[in-house]
């Protein structure tokens, strides 16, 4: 690096004598000759290039980055990314026994929210959803009921913010406000949205008739972004004691790489849903913890199938974008080369007379041909000229034509 800092400024010592520069210039080639021979004798012996890589780091503050091998080896399998919420999932669902001690043992009251916000303006909060699952209420059921008599212990809410109703998403997402399927829709104003929300989740603290707070488990489908959208109504979930677990059904069965998004989940797990229902509030939330129930359900039933699925999924999805581009590139193919049908061999010219014996005249580059008729002159021609060289070769070819009709008129005008 020095050496070339040192041979960039030679150009700019005009005002020296040419012995400066010729003296200059040898020590550039004395450095350049000591770099050659260090690099050849670090050859010899070796190269540690972990010892260098970490003399590098120490040198200029930069953390220097794990082997690839090192990293591989370090990131868990993309199977196993929601294993322990799998888990989690099942024992507060009550469908396998809880550890002792545990923090959700003993039943507790899972709350589902999620929130729409209005796509120009994220901090106006236009609808809330919440669903409410006691798992006390699960204690008669068994994992090989059907699903429905689950989804028949939830209970689901749908509010509307009054300041913000006439707010709809059209551009990005189409919102879906009027559509909720679960009930009735509730319309309140923006300052009343925080007294509602801590009836909501403060309030199975008082139904427990032994006087302990019932344990409650937040879940949400990108649990963080509904965080973010209740935070800004002034509303912080998190200060809540008998809160103790958080749950993201997107870390259920997806990955760091793929989140998975709730209408795929669902399509997944097989929920039938009409797409005017999605994009609601309280039916994203309805189906959210449906899909919390039957995930828990069915990797109990079959561990694997769920994310299997998910992975099954998305290969098929890759091949459909991938035929799907390979067909569009064969159209734009086609279309760029305008002419398809071409005739592989150029048309005959006329016969010139030499000596008395017809013979015949190739041009010397083959003449296109239209699909629907015989290309002869540039008015025919027309508007199918793509390039340049196209139209300059079918000049070529009709001066040639013209040409050889010019010769055999003269040769029989001769003979005449």
């Amino acid at each position: 690096m020095l050496t070339v800092l040192l041979r960039a400024a030679v150009p700019r010592m005009r005002c020296t004598t040419w012995r400066a520069r010729r003296l200059f210039l040898d020590v550039c080639r004395t450095l350049d000759q000591n770099a050659s021979n260090t690099f050849t004798s670090r050859l010899a012996i070796g190269w540690n290039r972990q010892l260098h890589s970490e003399a590098r780091g120490s040198i200029l503050g930069v953390p220097t980055c794990p082997p690839m091998q090192e990293a591989v080896a370090q990131t868990p399998p993309e199977g196993n990314m929601g294993k322990a919420e799998i888990e989690a999932a099942q024992a507060i669902l009550g469908i396998t026994p809880t550890q002792p001690g545990s923090a959700i043992g003993g039943g507790v009251v899972i709350i589902c929210v999620d929130c729409e916000a209005y796509e120009f303006a994220q901090h106006k909060i236009t609808e809330i959803g919440i669903s409410v699952l006691d798992t006390r209420t699960l204690r008669d059921l068994s994992p090989t009921d059907s699903a429905d008599q689950w989804f028949s212990k939830i209970a689901s809410r749908h509010f509307r913010i009054n300041e913000y109703a006439h707010l709809v998403n059209k551009k990005y997402i189409k919102g879906k406000p009027e559509t909720f399927a679960f009930g009735t829709s509730t319309f309140i104003d923006k300052k009343d949205a925080v007294p509602v929300l801590n009836r909501i989740f403060e309030g199975p603290a008082v139904t427990d008739t032994n006087g302990v707070a019932t344990k409650v488990v937040v879940i949400g489908h990108g649990l963080k972004n509904d965080t973010k959208f209740l935070f800004s109504l002034g509303f912080k979930w998190t200060a809540i004691p008998n809160i103790v677990r958080r749950l993201d059904t997107q870390s259920l069965v997806g990955s760091k790489k793929d989140n998975v998004g709730l209408s795929r989940l669902l399509r997944v797990l097989g929920i039938e849903v009409k797409e005017e229902h999605l994009h609601n509030a309280g039916n994203d939330a309805a189906y959210t913890l449906q899909a919390f129930v039957l995930t828990a359900l069915r990797e109990h039933a079959a561990p694997g199938s769920i994310s299997g699925a998910i992975h099954q999924q998305r290969v098929d999805a890759a091949a459909a974008r991938a035929v799907k581009q390979a067909t569009l590139e064969a159209k734009n193919a086609i279309t760029e080369a305008g002419v398809t049908d071409q005739d592989s061999t150029a048309p005959m010219l006329p016969p010139t007379v030499v000596d008395g014996s017809e013979t015949s005249m190739q041009p010397s580059a083959p003449v296109t041909k239209s699909s629907h008729t015989q290309v002869r002159s540039m008015d025919d021609y027309g508007p199918t000229v793509k390039s340049r060289r196209q139209e300059k070769l079918m000049r070529r070819a009709e001066r040639l034509a013209a040409k050889a009709e010019e010769t055999q008129n003269g040769s029989v005008d001769g003979m005449s």
